[in-house]
């Protein structure tokens, strides 16, 4: 059960860096993220709060962008997504 893992919770970059803090809001509003990529450095706001930094990861600097839900049959929704870059 990764329920509660930091390395699985909101705003974590899964399984490499985890969150450091819960600042999702309840269920049925709104979340807003801000995923910054620079090079191999990552980091994840969640409702403007800093939850996640990774530094110096192996991921490739191309490639695609993934949304995801937590598990099967969970329900997700997106909105207002927007790509920079810089």
């Amino acid at each position: 059960n990764t329920f509660g893992d930091p390395l699985h919770q909101t705003g974590a970059v899964y399984k490499l860096a985890p969150a450091t803090k819960l600042a999702s809001l309840p269920v049925g509003q709104w979340n807003t993220y801000e995923i910054e990529a620079k090079g191999n450095d990552i980091t994840v706001k969640l409702n403007g709060e800093l939850v996640s930094s990774l530094k110096n990861g192996n991921r490739p600097l191309k490639g695609q962008i993934g949304l995801q839900n937590h598990h099967f049959g969970s329900r997700v929704q997106f909105r207002n997504i927007r790509i920079k870059i810089l």
